[in-house]
Parts: structure tokens; sequence; C-alpha cells
């Protein structure tokens, strides 16, 4: 009988203690003006499966607890058809939260973490960069087809770099606010993080410092390990664009012709030779494709060669588009596509990329556009 008594209080004190563990709250928010009954929890790593379903009261509450938050991450909180609410995680933490359903990512505000404040001001500000973003691009493709005009794309561009320091300035000054490496790493891995806030190249030193902070946390190593990882591999990628930049040797490409011939720069003998880099099945950058144009039209007399090296797995494809845009060059094609080795071992991260070389096969420059292009081949032919 005492046995039984002894056991039965064991389960007792056992149930109650799972149910006080289940009881912990992670987050603790209320939707002003809701009118769903759920909101999900997601990992962003596993983003088509909730983690959690979780019930939201009459009046907007609602509770995620620690069971649901099992290690530390990104996660989203979604009420369908809305945006989702970011966060950063651990099992240790507590952030209370609010925001409104018909305006979150405008009025999600927290009165405690300073952490999930910052997430949003950052959200708000790519959001916002992009908008401008796509502005410029709608207008620079509205002059697709038109004729070349320098100073209409030059204008273009000084409002792009323009627009771009002022996202880039306050996008610092949100990381300032509150120094996490966390923040740090949204800042310098937003959206348009990589390609326009931040020079990839000029900027690595951040990347790495960061990454070297996240790794030293015991509980972000494994969360961030696979951006680490990144971080050396581009590293790797930089000093290989470096091995094919100016004075470099421009190597022998794996690419061939439609017949599977091989091409010797030394036999089209160009006077510099103006290779460019695409995808072989569209032009992606007007702007500079429309110059490649321009530039073998001025100069071709004078001894410039052009020759189109496309990285695309469908040889038709690649032909059609050769048709289709008009261009009467040399031509090659690697149909390992963008897994192509070449590209890898030249240190290749986007296409359209291009390289002035020389008779002997060294580079003069790479990835040198509009008015520098110009005077690279202008100094070269009045040299020789």
């Amino acid at each position: 009988m005492k046995n039984c008594i002894y056991i039965l209080l064991v389960v007792l004190f056992s149930s109650c203690f799972e149910e006080k563990v289940k009881q912990v709250p992670v987050v603790e928010g209320r939707i002003e003006n809701c009118t769903q009954k759920e909101i999900f929890l997601y990992k962003n790593d596993q983003p088509s499966v909730p983690v959690d379903t979780i019930s939201v009261s009459t009046e907007g509450l609602f509770k995620v607890y620690k069971e649901s938050v099992s290690e530390p991450g990104f996660y989203h909180l979604k009420l369908k058809d809305k945006h989702p609410v970011l966060l950063f995680l651990l099992p240790t933490n507590f952030v209370s939260l609010q925001f409104n359903e018909e305006q979150i990512r405008e009025s999600c505000v927290s009165n405690n973490s300073k952490l999930s404040n910052a997430i949003w001001a950052l959200q708000r500000n790519t959001s916002s960069f992009g908008v401008e973003l796509d502005k410029l691009t709608r207008q620079l493709k509205e002059l697709s087809g038109l004729a070349y005009n320098d100073s209409v794309y030059n204008h273009l561009k000084v409002q792009r770099d323009s627009l771009i320091q002022h996202y880039k300035k306050q996008s610092i000054q949100i990381s300032k606010k509150v120094k996490s490496p966390v923040i740090d790493f949204l800042m310098l891995n937003q959206k348009y993080g990589n390609i326009s806030l931040f020079s990839l190249e000029g900027d690595l030193q951040l990347f790495l410092n960061n990454a070297e902070l996240l790794m030293k946390d015991a509980q972000l190593k494994h969360v961030f390990s696979a951006y680490d990882q990144e971080l050396m591999t581009v590293y790797s990628s930089i000093r290989a664009e470096q091995r094919y930049d100016a004075g470099g040797q421009f190597p022998a490409l794996k690419a061939r012709t439609n017949w599977d011939e091989e091409v010797p720069l030394s036999k089209i003998n160009g006077k510099p030779l103006h290779i460019v880099f695409w995808t072989g099945a569209d032009l992606s950058d007007e702007e500079k494709m429309a110059q490649v144009k321009k530039m073998n039209l001025r100069y071709a007399r004078k001894g410039l060669k052009t020759l189109m090296v496309a990285f695309q797995k469908d040889k038709e494809v690649w032909l059609q588009s050769i048709k289709d845009h008009k261009l009467p060059f040399w031509h090659l094609v690697d149909t390992t596509a963008l897994e192509s080795v070449d590209l890898s071992e030249m240190g290749v991260r986007a296409l359209p990329v291009n390289f002035i070389v020389d008779t002997t096969g060294a580079i003069i420059n790479r990835d040198v556009w509009g008015k520098d292009l110009q005077v690279a081949i202008d100094s070269y032919l009045k040299k020789y």
C-alpha cells in the first residue's frame, strides 16, 4: 500500500513538474486587431512545416513555450497570409512583443528585447531599400532596346550609389545600437547586402570578424557553422580572383565551339582580346552587353577581337541567344554551366564578367565596364 502511494505521488509530482516546464514561455505576444485564432511558429531552416501551432485568445494574446524552442536559432511567427515576424530565440530567453495584424512589419515592437527591435528595424530598412532599388531597376529596363546613352546610365548609377549609401548608413546605425554579432550577421547578409549594400571583397574582414565572434559563443556555434564555411569558400574565391586579375596569365578554358573544338587564344589573335563570360541564355545586363557591341564596332578595325564564353548546358538555347541578340563575335560554350571548374578556379561569382587580354595571354584588366573599359582598350592600342 505504501509503495502504491509512493508511486502515485511520484507520478503526480512528475506530471506537475512536466506541466510546469511546459508553461515556461520564451515568447509572449499581443496582436492588435486580430482576426485569427492561430499563429504558427517555424524554424527558418525548416520553413515548410511549423514546429508549433499556437492558440490566440479573443484578446489577441498568445504564448510560445520553451518546449517549442529546443535549440538556438532563427524562427518566425506567422499568421495566415500575413508577413512573418522574424525572431532569434534561445531556450533561455524571454521576448515580449506586440504588433498589429494589418501592419505587422511596421508595427512590431518589443518592450524587453533590444535584439528583436533591431532585427525588425533592419527588416524595415531592407524592405524600403528593396522598393527603391526596384524603381531604379524598372527605369533601367525601360531603356532596354533604346540606343545606348552614357549620360542616362550614369545618372541612374549615381542615383543607385546614393541609395546604397543612404541605406547602408541606416543599417550601420541600427547595428551600433545593439552590439550583437547576430545583428551584424543580419546586416551583412540582408537580401541585397552582399550585392549592393556592401562590397563583399572590400568588407571581407567584417564578415570574417563577425563569423569569429559567432563561433566563439558555444550556444551559437552550430547555428552559424555553415556561414563560417561559406565565408571560407568566398575567401578562397577572392584569392582565385586575384590570381586571374591584371598581370595574371589567362588560363586555357574547357569551353569549346559548337563542334567541340578547342580554340587557343593565339588563334583569335586579338590586339587586344576582349573576353566576356556570360550565361548563354540571356544578356543579364543590357548596359554591359550594349557596350560589348559598341567597343567591338569602334575598335575592330584597330585589332580588337571579342570572344564570348557561355556557361550554358543547352547548346540550342545558347545558339538561339546568339542569333536573337545579334552577337557577331567568336563564341565558345562550357556545358557544365555554372558548375564549371573554370568559374570556381578563376574566382568568378557573378556573370557577366570580362577580361582584356594581350597577345601573350596576359590579363590587362578584369571586370571593367563603362568608361574604364574604353580607357583600357584605348591605352593598349596607343602602346601598340
